[in-house]
Protein backbone atom coordinates (compact mmCIF):
# COMPACT_ATOMS: atom_id res chain seq x y z
CA UNK A 1 0.00 0.00 0.00
CA UNK A 2 1.20 3.25 -0.83
CA UNK A 3 1.73 6.03 1.75
CA UNK A 4 0.32 9.64 0.89
CA UNK A 5 3.32 12.07 1.17
CA UNK A 6 4.11 13.74 3.98
CA UNK A 7 2.39 17.17 2.99
CA UNK A 8 -0.70 15.71 1.97
CA UNK A 9 -0.82 14.28 5.27
CA UNK A 10 0.02 17.21 6.93
CA UNK A 11 -2.53 19.19 5.02
CA UNK A 12 -5.06 16.65 6.28
CA UNK A 13 -4.39 16.95 9.79
CA UNK A 14 -4.42 21.02 8.92
CA UNK A 15 -7.39 20.66 7.70
CA UNK A 16 -9.02 18.67 10.15
CA UNK A 17 -7.24 20.96 13.09
CA UNK A 18 -9.05 23.95 11.93
CA UNK A 19 -12.67 22.00 12.17
CA UNK A 20 -11.89 21.16 15.44
CA UNK A 21 -10.23 24.95 15.98
CA UNK A 22 -14.14 26.34 14.56
CA UNK A 23 -16.05 23.56 17.36
CA UNK A 24 -13.63 24.92 20.27
CA UNK A 25 -14.63 28.19 19.22
CA UNK A 26 -18.61 27.28 19.21
CA UNK A 27 -18.05 25.88 22.36
CA UNK A 28 -16.00 28.97 23.94
CA UNK A 29 -19.04 31.43 23.02
CA UNK A 30 -21.84 28.80 24.27
CA UNK A 31 -23.08 27.93 21.24
CA UNK A 32 -24.07 24.43 20.19
CA UNK A 33 -21.17 22.97 17.28
CA UNK A 34 -24.09 21.38 15.47
CA UNK A 35 -22.97 19.37 11.86
CA UNK A 36 -24.96 21.59 9.77
CA UNK A 37 -24.13 25.11 11.35
CA UNK A 38 -20.66 23.69 11.11
CA UNK A 39 -20.67 22.70 7.66
CA UNK A 40 -22.48 25.88 7.00
CA UNK A 41 -19.49 28.36 8.77
CA UNK A 42 -16.69 25.98 6.76
CA UNK A 43 -18.26 26.43 3.27
CA UNK A 44 -15.93 28.42 1.31
CA UNK A 45 -18.50 31.83 1.47
CA UNK A 46 -18.40 31.82 5.07
CA UNK A 47 -15.36 33.63 5.93
CA UNK A 48 -17.17 37.17 7.28
CA UNK A 49 -18.95 34.56 9.73
CA UNK A 50 -15.54 32.44 10.71
CA UNK A 51 -14.19 36.40 10.87
CA UNK A 52 -16.75 36.86 14.29
CA UNK A 53 -15.48 33.79 15.73
CA UNK A 54 -12.23 35.38 15.51
CA UNK A 55 -10.73 32.85 13.83
CA UNK A 56 -8.98 32.24 10.44
CA UNK A 57 -8.74 29.08 8.60
CA UNK A 58 -6.52 27.25 6.34
CA UNK A 59 -8.62 27.23 3.45
CA UNK A 60 -6.39 25.01 1.32
CA UNK A 61 -6.15 22.34 4.26
CA UNK A 62 -10.07 22.77 5.31
CA UNK A 63 -10.51 21.90 1.01
CA UNK A 64 -7.86 18.90 1.45
CA UNK A 65 -9.78 17.71 4.46
CA UNK A 66 -13.12 17.53 2.84
CA UNK A 67 -11.99 16.54 -0.79
CA UNK A 68 -10.44 13.61 0.72
CA UNK A 69 -13.43 12.43 2.63
CA UNK A 70 -12.93 14.05 5.46
CA UNK A 71 -15.93 15.38 7.08
CA UNK A 72 -17.42 17.51 9.67
CA UNK A 73 -19.23 14.80 11.75
CA UNK A 74 -15.56 12.61 11.99
CA UNK A 75 -14.03 15.76 13.95
CA UNK A 76 -17.52 16.12 16.08
CA UNK A 77 -16.65 11.74 16.92
CA UNK A 78 -13.73 12.64 18.11
CA UNK A 79 -14.41 15.30 19.68
CA UNK A 80 -17.40 13.31 21.80
CA UNK A 81 -15.18 10.50 22.07
CA UNK A 82 -12.28 12.26 24.12
CA UNK A 83 -15.05 14.14 26.13
CA UNK A 84 -16.21 10.75 27.10
CA UNK A 85 -13.33 9.37 27.69
CA UNK A 86 -12.00 12.32 30.01
CA UNK A 87 -15.51 11.90 31.52
CA UNK A 88 -14.99 8.20 32.21
CA UNK A 89 -11.31 9.52 33.53
CA UNK A 90 -12.72 12.04 35.97
CA UNK A 91 -15.40 9.85 37.02
CA UNK A 92 -13.43 7.14 37.98
CA UNK A 93 -11.36 9.79 40.14
CA UNK A 94 -14.08 10.93 42.10
CA UNK A 95 -15.24 7.49 42.67
CA UNK A 96 -12.02 6.79 44.00
CA UNK A 97 -11.58 10.33 46.37
CA UNK A 98 -15.38 8.59 47.67
CA UNK A 99 -14.02 5.70 48.81
CA UNK A 100 -11.18 7.25 50.28
CA UNK A 101 -13.68 9.38 52.15
CA UNK A 102 -12.57 12.85 50.24
CA UNK A 103 -16.23 13.35 49.78
CA UNK A 104 -17.17 16.05 46.99
CA UNK A 105 -13.26 17.62 47.32
CA UNK A 106 -10.54 17.20 44.44
CA UNK A 107 -8.86 14.35 45.78
CA UNK A 108 -5.39 15.23 47.51
CA UNK A 109 -2.28 15.44 45.62
CA UNK A 110 -3.70 16.56 42.31
CA UNK A 111 -3.92 19.95 43.42
CA UNK A 112 -6.69 21.57 41.41
CA UNK A 113 -6.01 20.05 38.18
CA UNK A 114 -9.26 18.80 37.49
CA UNK A 115 -10.86 22.56 36.99
CA UNK A 116 -13.46 21.62 39.68
CA UNK A 117 -15.18 18.69 37.52
CA UNK A 118 -16.69 17.66 41.02
CA UNK A 119 -18.12 20.71 42.30
CA UNK A 120 -20.33 20.77 38.76
CA UNK A 121 -24.08 20.08 39.57
CA UNK A 122 -24.96 16.37 39.04
CA UNK A 123 -27.55 16.60 35.94
CA UNK A 124 -29.54 13.73 34.62
CA UNK A 125 -27.85 13.61 31.20
CA UNK A 126 -24.51 13.50 32.60
CA UNK A 127 -22.26 11.43 30.49
CA UNK A 128 -24.69 10.27 27.94
CA UNK A 129 -22.64 11.45 25.29
CA UNK A 130 -24.81 9.03 22.21
CA UNK A 131 -27.54 11.41 23.04
CA UNK A 132 -24.87 14.18 22.20
CA UNK A 133 -23.49 12.88 19.06
CA UNK A 134 -27.27 12.48 17.80
CA UNK A 135 -27.88 15.60 18.74
CA UNK A 136 -24.44 16.89 17.47
CA UNK A 137 -24.27 15.06 13.93
CA UNK A 138 -28.27 14.60 13.23
CA UNK A 139 -28.13 10.82 13.29
CA UNK A 140 -25.78 11.03 11.11
CA UNK A 141 -26.86 13.66 8.91
CA UNK A 142 -23.56 15.62 9.11
CA UNK A 143 -24.71 18.27 6.30
CA UNK A 144 -20.66 18.36 5.87
CA UNK A 145 -19.74 20.20 2.38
Amino acid sequence: MRRAPACSREAFVNGMADVAAVVAALLDRRQVPAARELAQLLSPTASPALGSLGLRVRRHALSHFFGKGGRVDHVLDAVIDEAASLYEALDAVGDAAGALGEGDEEPAGLGGRLCGFHRLPVHVLDGDFDRVRSALTRDGQSGAP
